[in-house]
């Protein structure tokens, strides 16, 4: 998956409007060569703004540099653009996850320093859930269906505000960025929850550890003395993630896609949940239009949770291979409560088609992504054995 970042002047297109800017062109061109993608829209300052804007907006008379991002100005500006970006990549199941920037004097992270001056021009607890709400609709509106991500910043700097925006997130399927674990220090000593929430709230919500950037080492991987190896096994521990971003620039970034490979083989096998299919046994023989229970057992041997409900999905093949039926299910417990390093046992009712002929057919079990962008998207599930289409043969079944 290959992920980008770019002020927001950047998305302004040579003609006027967004068309033809340089972000949604290397957008649409991985996309057009297969790649999964994703993307954050930033502003640190008036700079990174377009020309017409930074007049429009107001800045902060103790800091010059920094924006008043919820004026309406800069609100509506932004708005158009997202508007416009959902519209466009919104419905293709290979926008893997939107990050929603766009605020705060470091990289779209959600971060105001000196924070007394925003405090001066007006950002109390109120302003800053409002102003998270207001981001976190626009998205969720633009993007109804990718995964949404934004700084844990968003949180710690929420104060007395902080369960509301929490339970906002959570509310919109929001998940939460961490930038270097918490802003460090790695691992001597750990912030406390209310600065660093990542550790306690990974359990409700997914979560992006971004360890990239202009570090130095091995593709800015090197922080404080700590390794790649070091600095995955800390935040696999701490942040449990659900995604990875690496890299600093392209350059980079393709460099460690050569160099890194195996480690990132290695690590990429415990990223996020990651599904085993231990066993499976269901009657040999059912009538159709009845109902019956597929029992089965599966592991996750990954370091997160699932945090959604995939359904299952059985086939019937007939004898030629082509298939006659399908029956979804939704596994009990849901898929979400399949907790990281565990077994579960999981019982699935499902109802045989009242117009399947009798019969011997081949039944195949596979778990469905749900994803409505692409509704035949299945779960990579990490057990061998899976056809082209992700099912697993379970064996013969008679229909009467």
């Amino acid at each position: 998956m290959v992920y980008t970042r770019h002020p927001r002047r950047a998305w302004d297109g040579p003609d006027g409007g967004f068309e033809g800017s340089a972000p949604l062109a290397l957008l649409e061109d991985w996309m057009a060569n297969g790649r999964h993608v994703a993307f954050r829209i930033y502003a640190n300052g008036p700079d990174d703004l377009p020309a017409p804007l930074r007049g429009e907006v107001p800045t902060l008379s103790d800091a010059k540099d920094d924006i008043q991002y919820w004026a309406d100005a800069y609100l509506e500006d932004h708005r158009r653009l997202v508007e416009f970006l959902g519209a466009r990549l919104g419905g293709s199941p290979l926008l893997a996850y939107v990050d929603i920037g766009g605020v705060g004097n470091t990289g779209g992270e959600w971060h105001f320093s000196p924070r007394e001056a925003f405090i001066a021009d007006g950002l109390d607890d109120e302003t800053h859930l409002a102003l998270v709400r207001a981001f976190v609709l626009m998205y969720r509106k633009a993007f109804p269906h990718a995964r949404l991500f934004i700084s844990y910043e968003v949180i710690a700097k929420a104060w007395s505000k902080r369960q509301e925006v929490f339970a906002l997130l959570r509310e919109n399927d929001v998940g939460i960025r961490d930038d270097g674990l918490g802003g460090w220090p790695f691992p001597e000593r750990s912030p406390s929850a209310g600065t660093w929430p990542v550790p306690v709230r990974w359990t409700e919500a997914p979560v992006l550890f971004e360890g990239g950037g202009e570090g130095g080492g091995v593709y800015g991987w090197t922080l404080q003395g700590k390794q790649p190896r070091q600095i995955l096994d800390w935040a696999f521990e701490q942040a449990h993630p659900s995604y990875v971003n690496i890299g600093g620039s392209a350059t980079a970034s393709a460099a460690a896609g050569r160099e890194m490979a195996d480690l990132l083989v290695e690590y990429g096998r415990r990223l996020g949940y990651r599904f085993v299919l231990l066993s499976a046994a269901c009657p040999r023989k059912i009538g159709a239009g009845r109902s019956f229970v597929l029992d089965t057992t599966w592991a996750n041997r990954g370091v997160a949770p699932c945090y959604a409900d995939r359904p299952l999905e059985l086939s019937f093949s007939d004898a030629d291979g082509a298939v006659a039926a399908k029956a979804l299910g939704s596994p009990e417990p849901r898929t979400s409560q399949w907790a990281p390093g565990g077994t579960v046992r999981v019982r699935t009712e499902f109802r045989l088609p009242e117009d399947l002929a009798p019969g011997r057919y081949v039944l195949k079990l596979r778990m469905l992504l749900g994803d409505p962008r692409d509704p035949d998207a299945s779960v990579a599930i990490a057990s061998e054995g899976a056809d082209a289409e992700g099912r697993f043969t379970l064996g013969l079944i008679h229909v009467r």
